[in-house]
């Protein structure tokens, strides 16, 4: 159960890491994009 559990929270881990750098560089994508239009 707690080699289960462990596996399930890294697993959790590296889905919200691949998640959270997939959104920062959209962010960074759009926000160039935005701020070429700007300029």
């Amino acid at each position: 159960m707690c080699i289960h559990s462990t596996v399930h929270v890294r697993f959790l881990w590296r889905v919200t890491a691949s998640t959270d750098a997939i959104g920062m560089i959209l962010f960074y994508f759009i926000f160039l994009r935005s701020y070429k239009a700007n300029v």
